[in-house]
């Protein structure tokens, strides 16, 4: 009894924490933008498993969110190795710096267009398409490479990496509107998904000519 009582326990922690970081507020895209940039410096946030490489940056992140674009996910860039005493292997994982969020439409295309142009990072719009071609599509376009990896008992080989996430061109409406929940905006806000990656693998994101700064630059660009 008492054991079932514990395992109650921790569901329900884990339902809090979920409603802490992902409320699901309905706000407009100004408010959503103030929770945000709140939510940044909170205890909550900072106590996210993974949220180790994005602390650092927290400063960056909220002008880029007070400047026009609520993130919903990023990734630093950084490129590691190890070794597994167990497994006898080595490891190398190397990340491409990216970041994802929404904007609204007067100013996403303007956006995309200057950080394909000024840059030398890429920018896009996913399309977003009814779930029922979903299957269609995924047969002929593939995702985006942002962390590829390798392994080896011995010397490690630059021609060896397999992909472990990739960002994707496209998400059917359910996820889309799924991720804009999450993002606190509400459904009738007119808002563009806009993806930004930097093709350089081990460039961070928060180095002076890395991502976040050409996206800041680019959010500053007048409509």
């Amino acid at each position: 009894m008492s054991n079932n009582t514990r395992k109650n326990k921790n569901i329900n922690l884990e339902e809090i924490s979920f409603k802490e970081l992902y409320p699901q507020l309905e706000l407009s895209f100004s408010e959503a933008q103030e929770w945000l940039i709140d939510h940044l410096d909170s205890a909550i946030f900072k106590k996210r498993d993974n949220a180790g490489d994005t602390i650092s940056s927290i400063p960056i992140l909220q002008k880029i969110v007070k400047e026009g674009m609520i993130t919903e996910n990023s990734q630093e860039g950084t490129i590691s190795k190890s070794f597994n005493k167990e497994s006898k292997m080595f490891y190398k994982i190397k990340e491409r710096a990216y970041l994802s969020g929404f904007m609204k439409h007067a100013k996403s295309f303007k956006f995309v267009d200057w950080i394909n142009t000024y840059t030398d990072k890429v920018a896009f719009i996913p399309a977003i398409v009814p779930k029922n071609i979903d299957t269609s599509i995924r047969k002929n376009t593939t995702s985006i490479a942002v962390t590829i990896g390798t392994s080896s008992k011995t010397q490690i080989s630059e021609n060896n990496y397999t992909k472990e996430t990739s960002m994707p061109q496209y998400l059917d409406e359910e996820t889309f509107h799924n991720i804009k929940k999450n993002s606190n905006i509400k459904k009738d806000e007119n808002v563009y998904l806009i993806c930004i990656f930097d093709p350089k693998y081990g460039r961070l994101a928060s180095s002076k000519d890395g991502l976040y700064s050409d996206v800041l630059k680019a959010l500053k660009i007048k409509a």
